[in-house]
């Protein structure tokens, strides 16, 4: 019984979650991230992050990609925390399409 009231309240909040549509944004920042261990470094502190929904390391590309949420996380915020990992980050500009 409990199992399902709460299966029941977990639905519904995330039902709320899209219908409230709280701001979901984007940013790709280029960084030196030239390695594996470069990238687990990253896995394993980015996560930690207040308001990081989801983030992606590609090495081939050396970017981290992030998706956020700007109410509580900022760009420059984000930026300052690959820094402070030794990996100094500039946002990465969309091409004109």
């Amino acid at each position: 019984m409990v199992l399902v009231t709460v299966l029941c309240f977990a639905i519904s909040a995330g039902a709320q979650d899209k219908k409230g549509g709280k701001a979901v944004a984007e940013v790709t920042f280029t960084a030196n991230i030239h390695c594996n261990n470069c990238k687990k470094k990253c896995d394993a502190n980015l996560g930690f992050i207040k308001g990081v929904k989801k983030f992606k390391v590609s090495v081939q590309d050396k970017t981290v990609w992030f998706q956020y949420d700007p109410k509580k996380v900022s760009e420059q915020q984000l930026a300052n925390e690959l820094a402070k990992l030794g990996f100094p980050a500039t946002k990465k500009e969309e091409p004109v399409k």
